[in-house]
């Protein structure tokens, strides 16, 4: 019978043609699979034979039949080395049961090169670290040229942190955070949370860890004053909810391609009577481009700004195209009919270019209402294109929001006060990616922010800058 299996399997009856070597291969497998299966029905307390079996099966198999396999080794032998390493690998890094397999283990084979070195990982991952670094000292001792006994050493002395934080068997519970005295830290040091729970209270955590530091006092804004939005297209999501709230000057028709902060500048420059908007051509309804400011009464401007209670500058993008000739940026691009590439030139504007257009935009604006509150916002909504060579948009998008919020911030810290920051860009592109939903999405396009999230931010503006109604 043997004999016919045997010969079925080697000649591959029914297939045509050579047999390729994987082929070959493949047959032997299972050849050796069921010499090894035949070898333990024939002998049933034999440890060896299940041995051979579990070699034979290989790796393809799934941990469960091997840790089968390995249980009736186990109870043939109890003190079968392979079958006890074997056994604590096959789930190094689990729960309270693999703990127990390492100690059987090593009770069977003090000197088990493996149990100790994959035992001292399981003592590691249980926060054991002083325990798990006598087993490493253990295996070293036992194999002093092998590296991976040196390295996990040198991990937890080093104070790599699993589970917590800390020295050698000194480690503290993450929650709290306070505990390890090791480093001077100021009295302002804020922790990141330790826990994925900790982003279940969306509330709690927009309060706790983005919006802290950053909300006033007290309210800075009159009952009887409403805000103007200035700057990116996220100013204009900004705009929509603060009408519904009653909070925004919807009298002001501020101008849409205002995307970067030179374009923010040389708009209230010109509302100053400071600029002539050389650069800011949009669309028009025909289609047509043509400058902005082409049917526009400055005064008009001028009158309405003035009568803010306060400013939201929202910046968007840090790429623009300049003109060579006059060093003049544009609002959005050069209109393809006056396009000399000769002439203009796309360029990443720096954080110190930025930095002072903030500056020069806040002073604008506190001359024209007076000593009222600017507040400046990075938009979260992604660039649409880069134009700059050897690189993803996605890289492109990272560079250009990174460039300008260290321009804020910069700008923040030259200020004296001036100037201030509400952190929407960090509830949406930080916090967004530790929440079990998108907040992106909105109107149907990967790059809108969602309405629901918009509408959070904006409603603790509403609560902590504005008066309340009488």
């Amino acid at each position: 019978m043997r004999g016919a299996v045997y010969s079925r399997i080697m000649s591959g009856a029914g297939s045509a043609g050579a047999v390729t070597a994987e082929e070959q291969a493949r047959r032997q497998r299972v050849l050796r699979l069921f010499h090894a299966r035949n070898l333990a029905l024939r002998e049933p307390s034999a440890a060896a034979a299940y041995a051979r079996l579990i070699d034979a099966l290989g790796d393809g198999k799934g941990p469960a039949l091997h840790a089968a396999l390995l249980r009736r080794v186990l109870m043939i032998d109890p003190t079968d080395e392979a079958a006890n390493e074997a056994f604590l690998l096959l789930d190094r890094a689990g729960d309270r049961r693999t703990l127990r397999r390492m100690r059987r283990c090593l009770v069977a084979h003090p000197s088990s090169y493996a149990g100790l070195l994959y035992g001292g990982m399981v003592l590691r991952n249980h926060d054991r670290l002083d325990e798990a670094v006598r087993c490493m000292e253990r295996a070293l001792a036992i194999d002093p040229g092998a590296n991976q006994p040196k390295e996990q050493l040198w991990k937890i002395r080093e104070n790599w942190g699993w589970g917590g934080r800390g020295e050698i068997g000194r480690f503290v519970d993450r929650t709290e955070p306070d505990a390890d005295e090791r480093f001077f830290r100021t009295t302002a040091a804020r922790f990141f949370p330790r826990h994925i729970e900790d982003f279940d209270d969306l509330e709690l955590v927009m309060r706790r860890d983005i919006f802290h530091g950053y909300l006033p006092d007290r309210p800075v804004i009159a009952s009887d004053k409403s805000v103007v939005t200035i700057g990116s297209c996220f100013a204009q999501h900004i705009r929509q909810f603060l009408i519904r709230h009653g909070r925004h000057a919807d009298r002001v028709p501020i101008p849409e391609g205002l995307n970067n902060t030179f374009a923010v500048r040389q708009f209230v420059d010109w509302v100053e009577g400071r600029d002539e908007l050389v650069y800011s051509y949009e669309k028009a309804a025909d289609g047509r481009m043509e400058r902005w400011d082409a049917d526009k009464d400055r005064e008009a401007f001028r009158k309405a700004l003035a009568a803010a209670g306060g400013f939201i500058v929202t910046v968007g993008v840090a790429e623009v195209w300049k003109d060579r000739t006059t060093d003049g940026v544009y609002w959005r691009g050069v209109p393809a009919s006056q396009f000399d590439p000769g002439r203009h030139e796309h360029m990443l504007s720096t954080v110190e270019q930025n930095a002072e257009n903030l500056l020069a935009i806040c002073d604008g604006l506190r001359r024209l209402a007076g000593d009222v509150p600017v507040v400046c916002t990075l938009s979260p909504v992604p660039l649409i294109a880069t134009m700059r060579e050897g690189t993803s948009i996605f890289a492109a998008d990272a560079v250009s929001k990174s460039t300008l919020r260290v321009a804020i911030e910069t700008a923040l810290q030259r200020s004296g006060g001036r100037l201030r920051y509400w952190p929407s860009f960090e509830a949406f592109r930080w916090l967004g990616g530790h929440l079990g939903r998108s907040l992106y999405g909105g109107e149907d396009n990967p790059r809108h922010p969602d309405p629901e999230m918009i509408g959070r931010v904006i409603k603790l503006f509403v609560e902590h800058y504005f008066e309340p109604v009488a």
